[in-house]
């Protein structure tokens, strides 16, 4: 969580860059236009550098020749005397003052710039924005010793500042302290930053969102660097149908540890073979338990008498894939869809025919299954279950599955080439510690696609809750096993962070047939620039109540705190509000729904 921000001054508080190359302009306007064309061009090359390393660098390298200690002084006098007035009275940039106004509560604002102190100082005091500041840094400090300076003096981790600059020694001075960087756009640094990986504005305006929104702004290339890595090892490793169940390798940082490890620099842990047996024993004695239960569950189902008459006459079927909430069923005595909400009125007006494909949330007692069963049978609900799909050889595949699985994430963790790298041998450590997670319900899911792919439609269309799970993975390739006839729609109707790995669709794994026809997202900004996948813009089926309520803004004093998923999320954004200076309004604090 972030609790320092580190601001370079010029060209990132204030609008000054041009102020000071025409102060260089002047003062060497009598060596002649190439002599100051070269000294311009260096001084843009060197922003954020001191005026006193530039001086000398101009008289040594340029001028070639001597610069005395008299000439030195008079440069630096003359230097102040042509800037520093128009410095104080140049316009903030953009949303810096705003920013600055807004946030020096919830923050530690701090200066780190290549300006005199003293100047610095006057400046600051001219603009009247020295409050904002825990503590401002200028000339002769070094800034990466400013930087590090910061963080010892206020024990701060490099991962709780974030460093906002416009110059490559403001990048310096951040990747070498570790500290997640910024730079502020502008037209006379675009070539120095053209090959420099970070975060970009154009301005302070929507800091606060892009420093919230991606919180370990350094980790956009560490998150990169996983995503490919994986993909990679996917292109290789889903060649297998049985590791097309592996949690680590679906990339999803909720159901394991390898991301999380790997952002936080934890090492690789070490494996003897009394682990992998410990985890074997545990693998197979949960798998049979759950195995044993899953097949109650036929049992539960057969008895309930619920079943979907198959129609084929009606040459086009339409599947919906979606969560079936046990808990919420039970405690409504009905099922309501809280994620499609509204679909199933739309198909029906439109005359379509279609079913539900669940998946039953949180339940392992068969008994409860059966009520929920009673219950969609009563109400007549289009419901098209696995234990209606699914036959006895089907039973037979899941249990070679699970005698089958962990020989093959072995051999997956043996072929892996450890090399310096953190992420092979993260990878290999992580995936002998996930052997004793029962994976058999992603498998059967497989089979399910296979078997809707059998069914006697001209034309099946699938529209699934695209979390790009391996629930989704595998089941999508038991459809493709249906040729063209059938189409998938991931529908992704929800908001989410890039940090969430498996939600992102991997271009490479399309050739796997594990990847929706047409993904469909709330907005553009969930569209990739260069993408080769299909998104379009669809319907925020969960968020209705947000675009058909009507706001009457004169009875607006409350404020309503939407919560994520995440446990963590959640108590990160209770203790800024905690810290926030707003005891004056009333909150409502809704929680997500599944939690």
């Amino acid at each position: 969580m972030i609790k320092a921000i580190i601001f370079d001054f010029d060209g990132v508080i204030v609008e000054s860059i041009d102020i000071k190359t025409k102060a260089f302009a002047i003062l060497f306007e009598h060596e002649g236009s190439d002599i100051v064309n070269q000294i311009i061009g260096y001084h843009l090359e060197n922003s954020g550098v001191s005026r006193f390393e530039k001086f000398r660098y101009i008289y040594r390298e340029i001028l070639k020749r001597n610069l005395s200690e008299d000439e030195f002084q008079h440069l630096c006098i003359r230097f102040s005397q042509l800037v520093a007035d128009a410095v104080a009275a140049a316009p903030f940039v953009a949303g810096a003052r705003e920013f600055l106004e807004n946030y020096f509560k919830t923050y530690d604002f701090y200066i780190a710039s290549a300006t005199p102190q003293d100047e610095l100082e006057r400046i600051i005091e001219k603009k009247n924005i020295k409050r904002y500041f825990k503590k401002i840094y200028g000339a002769p400090r070094n800034k990466i010793n400013i930087v590090k300076t910061i963080l010892s003096e206020n024990a701060l981790k490099p991962e709780d500042a974030v460093y906002i600059g416009d110059a490559v020694s403001d990048y310096n001075a951040a990747t070498i302290n570790g500290v997640p960087f910024v730079v502020r756009m502008t037209e006379d640094n675009l070539l120095l930053f053209k090959d420099i990986k970070c975060i970009r504005i154009d301005d302070l305006k929507n800091l606060y969102d892009i420093i919230t929104s991606k919180a370990y702004l350094e980790l956009e290339g560490k998150l990169k660097e996983a995503f490919d890595f994986l993909s990679a090892v996917n292109q290789n490793a889903y060649n297998n149908i049985y590791l097309l169940s592996n949690l680590i390798l679906s990339k999803n940082p909720s159901a394991n540890n390898f991301l999380n490890r790997f952002l936080r620099g934890v090492n690789a842990g070490t494996q003897n073979i009394f682990t992998i047996i410990f985890k074997l024993i545990l693998y197979y004695m949960k798998s049979f338990v759950y195995f044993i239960i899953y097949i109650l569950f036929f049992v539960a189902f057969r008895l309930s008498g619920l079943r979907y008459s198959i129609n084929p006459s009606s040459k086009e079927f339409v599947l919906i894939d979606t969560f079936f909430l046990i808990d919420v069923i039970q405690r409504n005595n009905k099922f309501e869809d809280s994620y499609f909400i509204g679909l199933k009125e739309i198909l029906n007006n439109l005359g379509k025919h279609y079913a539900y494909l669940p998946v039953f949330y949180s339940t392992k007692n068969p008994l409860r299954l059966f009520k929920v069963f009673k219950i969609l049978k009563r109400d007549k609900e289009p419901v098209l279950t696995e234990y209606q799909l699914l036959s006895s050889m089907d039973m037979l595949k899941i249990f070679y599955f699970i005698l089958a699985y962990p020989v093959n994430v072995l051999m997956l963790a043996k072929d892996i080439k450890e090399d310096s790298e953190d992420l092979p041998r993260l990878l290999k450590s992580e995936l002998v510690s996930s052997l004793g997670c029962v994976s058999f319900f992603n498998f059967s899911r497989y089979l399910q696609g296979k078997k809707i792919a059998e069914l006697s439609y001209e034309k099946i269309k699938v529209i699934s809750w695209f979390e790009n799970q391996t629930i989704d993975k595998n089941l999508y390739k038991g459809l493709r096993e249906g040729g063209d006839k059938i189409k998938i729609y991931g529908s992704q109707p929800f908001i989410y962070s890039k940090s969430l790995l498996n939600i992102l669709p991997d271009e490479n794994e399309s050739r796997f047939g594990i990847v929706p026809d047409k993904i469909i997202v709330n907005g553009q900004y969930f569209i990739p620039k260069n993408t080769s996948l299909n998104f379009v813009v669809g319907p925020s089926f969960r968020y209705k109540k947000i675009f058909t309520t009507e706001i009457d803004n004169r009875k607006q004093k409350d404020i309503i705190i939407l919560m994520p998923y995440f446990v963590e999320y959640i108590k990160n954004i209770l203790k800024l509000l905690g810290k926030a200076d707003l005891r004056n309004r009333f909150f409502i604090i809704k929680s997500h729904p599944s939690t």
